[in-house]
């Protein structure tokens, strides 16, 4: 991160103002920034798991949903089927 700090030196002798601009750097050890990016990771891959098991249990709500309308559909066709052989 950089800051720009103003310092004004007063000469007493020449009253002279002078503007001193300093550029103050902080450096971020690799260290730390490392381990920011571990945390921001393990977070990220809790969540993408967390979506993924959502996700698991809807599949096999739909393909549950699924086989019970494919159950329906050939017992509906057995029972017509039976219907028009006694016609």
């Amino acid at each position: 991160m950089v800051t720009n700090r103003v310092f004004n030196f007063i000469l007493p002798k020449k009253r002279l103002v002078l503007h001193f601009c300093c550029k103050c750097v902080t450096f971020d050890f690799p260290g730390n920034v490392y381990s920011k990016n571990l945390i921001e990771s393990n977070e990220e891959i809790a969540m993408v798991e967390q979506e993924f098991k959502v996700m698991f249990h809807q599949i096999e709500q739909l393909k549950e949903e699924i086989r019970d309308k494919e159950h329906r559909i050939v017992k509906e066709f057995n029972e017509q089927a039976k219907l028009g052989e006694l016609w």
